[in-house]
């Protein structure tokens, strides 16, 4: 008798596997500069040549200001996050891919995987916080950022549902070593 997909557990290479998705999807976010767009500046206000000096100054250095802006986010904000998101996301792979490395035969094993199984839920976390920092930063579309984020915390409870199945084997090792 099979069990229904909608109750099958995932499997641990799951786990891997959509981690591998959201680095893909995260990538080509960095890749598109975090969906920020390309600076126009608007078009002066039809009746810009009636305004009194101080106001055409105060008008063009706003737009002044917000072409300096865009300049620094584009030269430094965005290649410093890119470099460090990317390296968050590589660091959660990998501590995913070293815990599935671990095949536990003593408590201290379990130990060893749990705390890399720890570290990759960190790593989630700090993802989705370094994400919400781009949001609120950068003028970019917050709905793109949603699938993301839904990814990501799928991604942890993947991983919490990988460590709550990992407690069995722990269980059985734990009766075996006494």
């Amino acid at each position: 008798m099979s069990v229904l997909k909608a109750k099958r557990k995932p499997s641990p290479f799951e786990v891997e596997h959509h981690a591998y998705k959201i680095r893909a999807v995260i990538t080509d976010l960095a890749l598109r500069k975090f969906g920020l767009k390309e600076y126009v500046p608007r078009a002066r206000p039809p009746d810009y040549e009636k305004w009194s000096e101080s106001q055409k100054n105060g008008y063009d250095k706003s737009i002044q200001k917000n072409i300096e802006r865009y300049n620094a986010f584009v030269e430094w904000f965005i290649p410093d996050e890119q470099k460090e998101i990317l390296h968050i996301v590589r660091e959660m792979i990998h501590e995913i891919f070293l815990a599935n490395e671990i095949h536990p035969q003593y408590l201290c094993e379990c130990n060893e995987r749990r705390v890399h199984q720890d570290l990759a839920l960190g790593h989630c976390e700090n993802l989705i916080q370094e994400l919400q920092y781009v949001i609120t930063t950068l003028p970019v579309d917050v709905e793109k950022y949603e699938n993301i984020t839904n990814m990501i915390k799928q991604e942890q409870a993947l991983i919490k549902g990988w460590r709550k199945s990992d407690n069995t084997i722990r269980k059985k090792i734990s009766e075996k070593e006494n």
